[in-house]
């Protein structure tokens, strides 16, 4: 009898998946394969258990793709090799601690839905072509998960120490996702549906990380007033002089940051383009219906609400 567990993390060619597939059905001491593929080995493989006439399911969320059993699931990921994103896996962690925490508080209240993305134009329009201050917030919603007591602190400096941001923001981004379910009987389609169960049960958790981030460049607006120029995800942009007190806020809601300098050099037609020195590079977003004192208003209504 076999007693192996396989986590394979590459892409696996048709034959030698079979020989995997047979060990696995064989083995009644094995129940989970995970395997690691791009989207083509999915397509390849989600083939084979319709030929195989097999009983599964698939799970489709972003580039994520399950194939399910009673006896293994199999994860395939990207479309290549530049899809890989380092980090990912922490999606599990996350979950896992998502899980435990509901055991024991509950799902939380949804907050409403914040935009990351906010602009005070008119003042942006004021201030083209002089410097302007400009803090990252580290790691800015995997914190905000840690803070909010949503991962425990052994996940927390994990992500830190294996991901990339982009790892990172996938970690969380999962908790917002509504995933497409094709059940399969005998190789055959049998259903098609959205797991609004898992959306409800997890998102929540998602607006609440963005809400609380949006809490925070909400004081930051409350301390400089419109020396407060735009947020973009997670990172503030505001006139130059304020930089230690935006800093020293920052720090004391939690978050490590930062600090460099950029230049506003166009502001119409709903498009901002700015300088960033950190890149050297000049970068531009709509600020189309983001503006920011609406959605300081509405937090201090959401909050006058929910007192």
């Amino acid at each position: 009898m076999f007693n192996v567990t396989f986590c394979c993390v590459h892409f696996i060619c048709h034959s030698k998946w079979i020989t995997i597939y047979n060990i696995c059905v064989n083995n009644n001491n094995m129940k989970t394969i995970i395997e690691r593929g791009n989207l083509d080995s999915f397509r390849k493989h989600l083939n084979i258990f319709k030929k195989q006439g097999e009983d599964f399911k698939v799970i489709k969320s972003g580039l994520t793709r399950k194939i399910i059993t009673n006896k293994h699931t199999l994860r395939f990921f990207g479309k290549d090799k530049s899809s890989f994103v380092k980090g990912a896996w922490n999606v599990n962690r996350v979950k896992s601690c998502i899980d435990k925490y509901i055991d024991k508080n509950g799902v939380p209240k949804k907050y409403d839905k914040p935009h990351i993305q906010v602009f005070n134009t008119e003042s942006i329009i004021q201030n083209l072509n002089t410097p302007i201050g400009c803090i990252d917030v580290n790691a800015c919603y995997w914190t905000t998960a840690m803070l909010l007591g949503y991962i425990d602190e052994k996940t927390y400096r994990n992500g830190i120490k294996e991901a990339n941001k982009m790892g990172l923001l996938v970690s969380i981004g999962f908790l917002n996702k509504k995933p497409h379910i094709t059940e399969y009987k005998n190789g055959m389609e049998t259903s098609n549906y959205l797991d609004e169960s898992i959306h409800q049960k997890y998102s929540p958790f998602y607006w609440n990380i963005i809400g609380h981030t949006r809490d925070l460049y909400c004081a930051i607006y409350d301390a400089i007033g419109e020396d407060f120029y735009m947020w973009i995800t997670d990172c503030v942009f505001f006139k130059l002089e304020h930089r230690y007190l935006v800093e020293q806020i920052i720090t004391e809601w939690g978050y490590k940051h930062k600090f460099y300098t950029s230049d506003f050099t166009y502001c119409s037609n709903n498009i901002v383009k700015w300088f960033d020195t950190k890149e050297n590079t000049t970068k531009r977003m709509s600020t189309f219906a983001r503006e920011l004192h609406e959605e300081v208003s509405m937090a201090r209504l959401y909050h006058e609400a929910n007192i």
